[in-house]
């Protein structure tokens, strides 16, 4: 009995990498430009179809080809993109597996790559993750001036050109906002016995000088208020004798 409860502990926990949860693939999409001419597809397999390479097409039929992403983005989801208006030009957000954190191209062509490391600067606040970018706390685009901001998973703030991959912006950490409440008061200062008793102490001794002071002041004023003695005459003459 003892050799069959080993035995099917052994089997249960041999099979639990088969029944961990594959990481989720890569799939095919399409993203329109905002005046609805172009229009860009990813195919991360290559499959042969309409728009047969990742890249960006005028929106006609047949679609016509304006350019081709370079490199295999195999790794790539739909939320891995961020794009301008007009689909010219793209971040791609990595994920955990991936070495590079952050990339930026135009027109299909790679123009700048960040790694996590550059970014993150507590890599111990990032978080483990397949398919994710766990070393990313936000982003968002400015869409008007091409402006990609992000926020890491440990507070720091870049600021990047879309259009060219600079950065504009970094290592700015960001504050939570301070809490609406009273304004602080001053907490009045509480002494202690030690210090009590020296301030009473120099109290007394400087109650002892001023009543000093005002003694040898009424003394000094007394003795010039005395009229003064006249000098004595009766042996002040002449003996003729």
């Amino acid at each position: 009995m003892k050799m069959l409860a080993i035995l099917f502990a052994l089997l249960w926990v041999t099979s639990i990498p088969a029944m961990a949860e594959d990481p989720p693939s890569p799939v095919s999409f399409s993203v329109e430009s905002a005046d609805g001419e172009r229009v860009f597809f990813f195919n991360p397999g290559n499959m042969s179809g309409t728009y047969p390479a990742s890249g960006l097409y005028y929106n006609t039929e047949p679609p016509e080809l304006i350019y081709t992403v370079e490199g295999n983005l195999y790794w790539a989801f739909e939320h891995s993109f961020v794009f301008s208006e007009d689909l010219r030009y793209f971040a791609l957000i990595a994920p955990m597996a991936y070495p590079i954190a952050l990339e930026f191209y135009a027109n299909g062509v790679l123009l700048r790559e960040y790694g996590m490391a550059e970014l993150v600067g507590d890599m111990s606040a990032v978080q483990q993750g397949d398919s994710t970018a766990a070393w990313l706390q936000e982003h968002n685009l400015d869409s008007a001036y091409n402006i990609f901001i992000i926020t890491t998973i440990d507070g720091l703030r870049y600021e990047f050109d879309l259009a060219t991959g600079e950065m504009i912006e970094g290592a700015v950490v960001e504050s939570p906002p301070a809490a609406e409440g009273p304004a602080p008061t001053e907490e009045p200062i509480a002494l202690t016995g030690g210090a009590v008793n020296l301030v009473l102490l120099f109290a007394i001794i400087g109650g002892g000088v001023s009543l000093v002071v005002i003694i040898d002041i009424l003394v000094s004023r007394k003795r010039r208020k005395q009229p003064q003695q006249q000098p004595s005459l009766e042996h002040d003459y002449f003996d003729f004798r």
